[in-house]
């Protein structure tokens, strides 16, 4: 959809007639080049599908139609496995970002539903579960007793709540925005090392499930982060845990180059697949750069060991969790730069999509655990966990895999370039400040950015350049 009227869709015809009727160049559509001139009717008609279009967007494909309607298919199982606002002790804030995280189309750059473009029976689920979060977890109430997997996913998914036109008040024992601070600053007295430790501790800033112990481990560090990163879009007092973060890291990183577990381990230990990947997200969260020596290691590491299919080394049943991990990692760093010989790019995929029958998408990680999803996922909607594909619970992987189909990555990779304190990937409106991310027609573009403010139009389509958007344009 395209979220047009079928009238304004022939005008948008009857716009491309007149030009076929003065220009004569190439052009793409549906990725066979081209020449438009008055035989090529048959690929404006397409256009009213939204399968032909110009190089303003990328299109919709059936492999993307495909992996929407799966990501549609497990939310609905998310949906039915929740009663009152539970989907499941600790692991109710990662469905609801999965919730809020569904693009509103199948189109590869469509923005995400979050809460504002929810339906309303949608919206409710998402209050309850907002409710459940806070009344259910201390350190959203009283800013002490953080646990690093929950509190994390908790920070991470009530800011999207919030950011993405949540209510404040949902019931609960405190505020949505309260709770989200608390979070924060529980976190921030969770991390380590704990109180009276040596200098000479592991733990120089890592977190454990709970208390701070000597010894900091990379998943607990990673969810964490991944809240904490998630909350100082708003609250800047989150950002002062990165630089000791950073400091544990560095105990993290194996001697052959990937990631262990422990931070006291690298004489005793080796890399496992998933404390790889939660270790390459996890100095993405703390920005460290693509060049950075950790950085590249980590990725020649995954390069000479990666797989999609199952956990290549480490423990099966965190299969759900690495790709999870690897997925998010490798889209942090996967624009390539100068001067560094690896980026998350560099992680060639395994299959074929000409052979899969997906003839339009392009090769790599990212195609192959889609498509793996999509191959495994049951008709209900759900994932089942085998010996090879394990995971620590079914709601876990659903939840996870979720997320994967949906592109979320919960983190600010874009950057915050217009000083409101939002980040680019879920800012409507990136180039100019706007807090209050208005967005009249709910096309995902904020109205300080739109060509057309009053008709939706996401793909700000402007044939004539006059800047005023196709939907909008009189003829």
């Amino acid at each position: 959809m395209m979220y047009v009227t079928l009238e304004k869709r022939l005008r948008k015809l009857r716009v491309l007639w007149l030009a076929i009727s003065s220009i004569n160049k190439e052009r793409e559509c549906s990725n066979v080049r081209m020449t438009l001139n008055m035989t090529h009717l048959t690929c404006l008609l397409i256009a009213l599908s939204i399968t032909c279009v110009s190089k303003l967007g990328q299109a919709q494909t059936a492999f993307s139609e495909e992996v929407y309607q799966a990501n549609e298919r497990a939310l609905s199982w998310i949906r039915v496995n929740t009663t009152s606002g539970n989907y499941g002790e600790g692991i109710t804030p990662l469905a609801g970002l999965a919730l809020l995280s569904q693009r509103v189309d199948a189109y590869p750059e469509s923005p995400m539903k979050g809460y504002r473009r929810s339906s309303v029976l949608v919206q409710n689920l998402l209050q309850e579960m907002a409710t459940h979060v806070i009344n259910s977890e201390e350190a959203l109430r009283t800013g002490q007793g953080a646990r690093a997997f929950e509190t994390g996913y908790a920070v991470a998914f009530l800011t999207l709540f919030l950011e993405s036109g949540g209510p404040n008040f949902v019931g609960s024992l405190t505020t949505v925005s309260q709770a989200i601070d608390n979070g924060i600053n529980a976190l921030k007295v969770a991390q380590g090392p704990p109180s009276g430790a040596p200098a000479n501790i592991c733990n120089t800033g890592g977190w454990n499930a709970q208390l701070p112990l000597s010894d900091g481990d990379v998943f607990a560090t990673t969810h964490a982060l991944g809240g904490l990163d998630a909350g100082r879009d708003r609250n800047p007092q989150a950002s002062e845990t990165f630089d000791r973060a950073d400091l544990f890291l560095n105990q993290l990183v194996a001697l052959d180059g990937g990631g262990l577990f422990r931070g006291c381990s690298q004489e005793i230990s080796n890399s496992t697949a998933p404390s790889t990947s939660a270790l390459l997200f996890s100095l993405g969260l703390t920005q460290v750069s693509l060049a950075d020596p950790r950085v590249q290691n980590i990725l020649n590491w995954l390069l000479t060991h990666y797989t999609y299919d199952t956990v290549p080394i480490g423990d099966s049943n965190l299969y759900f969790e690495y790709i999870w991990h690897l997925t998010r990692g490798l889209k942090y760093y996967q624009n390539e730069q100068a001067n560094t010989p690896l980026s998350g790019s560099s992680i060639l995929g395994l299959r074929d999509p000409v052979t899969d029958g997906y003839p339009d998408e392009q090769a790599g990680w990212s195609y192959d655990i889609r498509y793996f999803l999509l191959q495994q996922q049951e008709l209900g909607g759900g994932w089942r966990c085998n010996d090879q594909q394990g995971c620590v619970s079914v709601k876990h992987a659903v939840a996870y895999a979720s997320l994967i189909l949906s592109g979320a990555t919960g983190t600010c990779e874009a950057g915050e370039g217009d000083g409101d304190q939002i980040c680019d990937g879920r800012d409507n409106c990136p180039t100019i400040a706007n807090p209050d991310q208005v967005d009249e027609d709910e096309d995902g573009v904020g109205d300080l950015c739109d060509n057309c403010p009053q008709d939706s139009n996401p793909s700000q389509s402007d044939l004539d350049r006059d800047g005023v958007g196709d939907a909008c344009d009189q003829l």
